[in-house]
This record gives structure tokens, C-alpha cells and sequence, in this order.
């Protein structure tokens, strides 16, 4: 019974998450011993499609059509007799579809990632105090991303390395209690990527600095806090970084682009807090003519307070951590630009690590069979000054 119930939960998941329809027709398949019977078609309607959750945040269009369709053509190839209000839904969706923006993949959706917790034991936050006894424990983030790579730029899409970085927080969560976070982004500098960055706090109750004067955004119970903050890497001053405080930096998939190296060393440099100083600053320091292109506003920055420090102590720093660190979740896709971040970064005074397989994280995504952790190291970054004063 239990399986059968991990089953029905992965099946919900790969849906909302938009996983490959024929990765969700397998789920499907093991929940019905096999075939898609009519208790899977059930499920489906009702836990899947006519979710709440689906409601209000749809998957795309053109996916459900496309899924309902895969799903309806395999269940009467084995005379299994298919519900009609399935057939009801295939059919609606078809007339969505028929608009020539939905077909060709334009606009948006939403894409909710469910993150399930071996027992309420491993839940880092609170948010597990209402499901019931014996029941998965689940992490739901509902995001709102680009259907069209090129429409939104990169920020509006949602790449393997940042679901590696959010296991990796959610399952050492004493590496970022009580610290304030700054998460490095790499965009193509499209102010669209903030607002939807923005939009999709607010969809999952994110308090932002800014709107918390709102009557109907206040929250006295709320322990988080989230600044969003459109800074360049090429212009932001030393002085600008080092004021943000920041205890712990996050970056997922930053590393790809040769000439954004040198402006993404200089800003974790900045926010490390080294002595040696970096390279490519708005001060006049050149920066390497094999880096230099025609890249303006390429990149941006959010700063993240993942929890509000306890103001009635002077000190809320780990004695054995006291300096900043960096989290940088990465696919290495050109060896070449990866040797390029080394090399900068060690010229910068800093020490890169990687620590994928010394700081393992829980495989809370089980469902996500399109999402290959195996292509994705995880590196600490810190200040080489650091390591000499520990």
C-alpha cells in the first residue's frame, strides 16, 4: 500500500513538474500493474489535471494535449475502455491548442517541483506541521518559467544544476541557518528575468524587502526575508559587494561563458573578501584581452537573507566558519572555459574545491528521471586568506 502511494505521489510530481511524456506514461504504467487501467485513469483526472494546483498554476497547454493524447491512444490499443470525461479533456485541450502562440511553444507556464523528504526527521523548515501521519513529507516550489529559451533569456528557465543547488540547501540546512545568502545569476541582462524572479517569490510566499510595508504583505511570523537586486558583474563596485554582508554565496550554472569569468571572479572575490584584490574591477583594472567582448548588462544578481539573523547576538557567526563562503553548482560543458575560472580565481586569491561527492545531499527529486545529477559538480569557494588564518 505504501508503494502504491509513492507510486501515485511520483506520477502527480512528474506531471506538475512537466517531466517527458513518455517518463510519465512508465509511472503510469507501474501504477497500474502494467497497463493504464481505469484507477489510473482515475487518478489522472483528479490528482493530476483537475488538481487544485494545476488549476490555478497550469502546466503548459500543449503538454497536457500532447500527454492526454499519448495516454488515450495506449489505453484503447489494449481495449482498456478509457473515461469519458478524459476524452472530454483531450478534446478542450485540442481547441486550446489550436491557437497557432500555444502551438509554437510561446508564452509561459508553470512548472511546480515537489522536493520529498524521507521522513519529517530530514524536513530542514516548518512547513511540514500539517501533513498527516504516515504520509510522504513534501516541499512544493511553484515556478513560472519560459516555454521559449529565447523569449525571457536564461533566467526564466529552470536548468539541472539549480535543482542540484536546492538539494544540496535542503539537505544541509545547518551550512545556511541563520545566515544571510547572496545568490550570483547569470542572465542576458533581460529585466525580465527579475520580475519573473519576483513574481515567482510571491507565488511561493516569499517575503520581499520592499513590499513588506504593504498591509497585505505583512507577515509578523515570517523568519525569511528576500532583496532582489538588478547589479552588472562588470559594474558593481568592491565597496557595493562587501556592504551586502553576505555570509553565504550561491551560483548555479554561472560558468559556461569565457568572457563573464573574469566579472564573476571579481564579484566572488569582492564578496569573499580577499586581500589580494581581482580582476576586472570598475576602477580602471584591465581585464584580459582573450575575455574582452561586447557583453554590456550581461549580468545580475539577487540577494538572498535566508533567514533573519537573531538581533540579541552580537555575533550570530559559526567561530569555525567566520569568513564568507561560495556554493557553485556547475555542468562543466567546455573544459577550456572551466580551466579559464581556475586559473582567474587563483589569481584572484581564491581557493576552489570540488565537494561533490564529500558533501552528498538527499536525493529529494526521485521522480525527475530527466534531471541527471551525474553531469553536475558542486565546488566551495572561499578566500585563500581564509584558509591561512584557520
Amino acid at each position: 500500500m505504501e508503494t502504491k502511494k509513492y507510486r501515485q505521489l511520483h506520477m502527480m510530481a512528474a506531471f506538475l513538474a512537466m517531466e517527458p511524456i513518455e517518463a510519465l506514461m512508465s509511472i503510469a504504467r507501474e501504477l497500474g500493474g502494467g497497463s493504464v487501467t481505469k484507477e489510473v485513469q482515475i487518478f489522472i483526472h483528479e490528482q493530476c489535471i483537475n488538481k487544485k494546483i494545476c488549476r490555478n498554476y497550469p502546466p503548459s497547454q500543449l503538454y497536457v494535449k500532447n500527454f492526454l493524447k499519448k495516454f488515450i491512444v495506449e489505453a484503447e490499443s489494449q481495449l482498456i475502455e478509457v473515461l469519458e470525461v478524459l476524452y472530454e479533456q483531450y478534446t478542450q485541450y485540442l481547441t486550446y491548442c489550436k491557437d497557432s502562440d500555444l502551438c509554437q511553444n510561446a508564452g509561459k507556464c508553470y512548472r511546480t517541483i515537489l522536493f520529498m523528504f524521507p521522513s519529517s526527521n530530514h524536513f530542514p523548515l516548518a512547513w511540514h506541521e500539517n501533513q498527516q501521519i504516515g504520509e510522504p513529507v513534501t516541499m512544493t516550489v511553484t515556478l513560472r518559467s519560459s516555454l521559449n529559451m529565447l523569449e525571457g533569456g536564461t533566467g526564466c528557465c529552470i536548468w539541472p544544476s539549480s535543482l542540484f543547488l536546492s538539494e544540496f540547501l535542503l539537505s544541509h540546512p545547518e551550512l545556511f541557518s541563520n545566515k544571510c545568502c547572496f545568490e550570483v545569476i547569470l542572465t542576458d541582462g533581460d529585466l525580465s528575468s527579475l520580475s519573473n524572479m519576483k513574481f515567482n517569490l510571491e507565488t511561493n510566499q516569499v517575503a520581499i524587502m520592499g513590499k513588506l510595508k504593504q498591509k497585505d504583505y505583512q507577515d509578523p511570523t515570517s523568519t525569511t526575508q528576500v532583496e532582489c537586486r538588478y547589479l552588472t558583474w562588470e559594474l558593481a563596485s568592491a565597496e557595493e559587494l562587501q556592504n551586502c554582508g553576505a555570509e553565504v554565496i550561491l551560483g548555479a550554472d554561472v560558468i559556461y561563458d569565457p568572457s563573464s569569468v573574469p566579472h564573476l571572479v571579481r564579484v566572488l572575490a569582492a564578496l569573499l573578501g580577499t586581500k589580494k584584490g581581482s580582476l576586472g574591477s570598475n576602477d580602471g583594472t584591465s581585464v584580459p584581452e582573450e575575455f574582452i567582448t561586447c557583453n554590456e548588462n550581461r549580468s545580475m544578481f539577487g540577494s538572498i537573507e535566508l533567514e533573519k539573523p537573531d538581533k540579541n547576538h552580537k555575533d550570530n557567526k559559526d567561530p569555525n566558519n567566520a569568513y564568507p563562503v561560495a556554493y557553485i553548482a556547475n555542468a562543466i560543458r567546455n573544459i577550456d572555459t572551466f580551466n579559464c575560472f581556475l586559473r582567474v580565481a587563483s589569481e584572484a586569491g581564491l581557493s576552489v574545491i570540488d565537494i561533490t561527492e564529500k558533501q552528498r545531499s538527499m536525493n529529494l527529486l526521485p521522480y525527475l528521471s530527466s534531471f541527471d545529477r551525474t553531469s553536475i559538480q558542486l565546488y566551495r569557494i572561499s578566500s585563500l586568506d581564509s584558509m591561512r588564518d584557520m
